[in-house]
């Protein structure tokens, strides 16, 4: 696997990352863990994410595919080895249910995660 320094972060990434986005609609958190330890096997430790998936997006996968991944790394204990990118998106009006994450809460709950590297 090959790798490249993100940005100025100093952190090394895979030049292939997952896209989880399929898991917990289209793939069981069974296979998500499976594919999920596949990527880490071959190399892969950049997963990108996003609180929307999976997708097609809909109340009831609102958050799956995040869900899945933290049931993953809860089980595996490989979270030190996986650099995770995530997002958060304008949710369309009567698509899914509220993100639990708000413009307030955002930059507080962000710097929590980057003080724990």
């Amino acid at each position: 696997m090959k790798y490249s320094v993100l940005g100025r972060t100093g952190l090394n990434v895979s030049r292939l990352c997952l896209g989880p986005m399929t898991f917990g609609e289209q793939n069981s958190e069974k296979d998500g863990h499976e594919q999920l330890d596949l990527a880490l096997n071959a190399g892969v430790n950049f997963i990108d994410t996003a609180e929307i998936y999976s997708v097609p997006p809909g109340p009831e996968t609102y958050g799956a595919t995040e869900r899945v991944i933290g049931t993953w790394f809860k089980r595996r204990g490989q979270r030190d080895r996986i650099i995770l990118a995530t997002k958060a998106a304008r949710v369309p009006p009567g698509c899914c249910r509220r993100p639990r994450t708000s413009a307030a809460v955002f930059p507080t709950s962000t710097a929590r995660t980057w003080k724990r590297r």
